[in-house]
């Protein structure tokens, strides 16, 4: 099994999140967006990150903000005893620079990966 997880990993999750839910922001009102198209919808509300930010799983309508320890413990409780090998994040979320994506993808390989492979 795999699946994704709605989240950020971070040494300092409290001073990223200014830049992260600016761009989480961004991205989620972007595919909100784009569903109404055609439709004869109205567009909906733009997403408050920090809602976002306080929920627990569910499909789309969560994001965690955490430390790699923090996210490795939601991960496994999220995944429970299901058959779960593969779990993926994104490397960056719409428009965000270059070097914040590198360095989210570093900390996932070299902090996160570790806890959730023991």
């Amino acid at each position: 099994m795999t699946g994704a997880v709605q989240g950020w990993v971070s040494d300092d999750p409290e001073a990223d999140w200014p830049v992260v839910s600016k761009h989480l922001s961004y991205q989620v009102d972007s595919y909100r967006k784009h569903m109404m198209e055609g439709t004869g919808r109205p567009q909906p509300r733009p997403v408050d990150p920090d809602r976002l930010r306080g929920r627990e799983a569910g499909i789309l309508d969560y994001f965690w903000c955490e430390t790699p320890q923090s996210m490795a413990s939601k991960v496994r409780a999220m995944i429970g005893d299901s058959p779960t090998e593969t779990v993926f994040l994104w490397a960056s979320l719409g428009g965000m620079p270059e070097e914040w994506a590198l360095r989210h993808v570093q900390t996932i390989c070299t902090k996160l990966a570790p806890l959730l492979n023991g």
